[in-house]
């Protein structure tokens, strides 16, 4: 997998419909002129600089085509044209009046997360887990999804599962949403997204123990789990262990283990990224989730130090989880 940046324009974009964005290209829209492609570094095995031109359709019968490329693309605001630029203070204010976006309108150059703690220091940063480095957030699509909903809504909408909700009122655990831009370290995740926010986040030493089995990884069939590499479950069961009780065990495969372990198997460095990064076995390597959502990961980092974010409290109630319908 190469890990390039590159700087993309594209003009005369028509929107398409929600289910017809989710293309193999991944860019999500249709191009109906050129692309021009700006490289800052030069592609894979090109002797040519750049910049290049293409029509869509000789961009993708190139061999450069990657899906790095692809979502290089998206990141660069190649998006349809009925998108709505919002600052994170008017989706708040959206968000907490419970307005939507006119219909066929969607959020432009957010991103989120929501985050939980019981105590005030869980707040302080996107991830307060021991270790991450790295955190998924909500693309500006999913962001868009959640407004007109209540707090408990907009969380089931997403995937928060009704006894996960219920036992944490019993714990006490509050939420909140981060709402803020999007950067140049918010990633669509791709395998080759992938592996270069890892190597800048984690140095060269993960990146070196990783690249033997990258090819490997992204070639695996988990669409039975990890079986073909760990048929006892072990590496799904440790990482869905509560999050002290995970982080103490030997057989969670954080930075540090996975470089301390002296013979490194594919089963090491898929279960590394499973602990150490969030990504499971359904995790696809296209920039889209299996259900097609769009999946995006930014630095791990403290809330105060991002720019404009702002933080959104959220009061879930049992009320509102009763309310949702039991297919959650």
């Amino acid at each position: 997998a190469h890990t390039h940046t590159h700087t993309v324009r594209v003009h005369d974009l028509v929107p398409l419909s929600q289910s017809s964005l989710r293309t193999a290209s991944g860019v999500g829209c249709r191009l109906q002129r050129d692309i021009i492609l700006h490289c800052c570094n030069p592609l894979p095995d090109c002797p040519m600089p750049g910049p290049f031109q293409f029509t869509f359709t000789q961009f993708l019968s190139t061999r450069w085509h990657t899906a790095a490329l692809l979502c290089s693309c998206m990141m660069a605001g190649v998006e349809p044209d009925n998108a709505v630029p919002l600052t994170p203070a008017q989706f708040a204010d959206l968000f907490l009046s419970r307005r939507r976006l006119p219909a066929g309108r969607s959020v432009r150059g957010l991103c989120g997360r929501f985050i939980r703690g019981t105590k005030p220091a869980d707040f302080e940063v996107l991830s307060d887990e021991p270790g991450k480095k790295l955190s998924w957030v909500c693309s500006p699509d999913m962001l868009g999804s959640v407004l007109g909903y209540n707090p408990t809504e907009a969380m089931m909408s997403i995937g928060f599962r009704t006894p996960w909700l219920k036992a944490r009122l019993d714990d006490g655990t509050a939420h909140q949403l981060v709402v803020f831009p999007t950067t140049a370290d918010t990633t669509v995740v791709t395998w080759a997204g992938l592996w270069g926010l890892i190597s800048r986040a984690f140095g060269p030493e993960i990146d070196d123990a990783l690249e033997p089995f990258k090819q490997q990884i992204e070639q695996l069939d988990t669409s039975n789990g990890y079986f073909a590499i760990d048929p006892e479950g072990t590496i799904n069961r440790l990482g869905t262990l509560p999050v002290v009780e995970k982080c103490a065990h030997p057989g969670y495969l954080t930075s540090d283990r996975f470089l301390s372990t002296k013979v490194r198997t594919l089963y090491h460095a898929r279960g590394f990224l499973d602990h150490a990064i969030g990504c499971n076995y359904r995790f696809t390597g296209t920039g889209h989730s299996p259900d097609g959502a769009v999946e995006m990961m930014t630095v791990n980092r403290q809330i105060a130090d991002i720019a404009h974010a702002i933080v959104i409290p959220l009061v879930v109630t049992l009320e509102q989880i009763e309310a949702v319908p039991q297919s959650h």
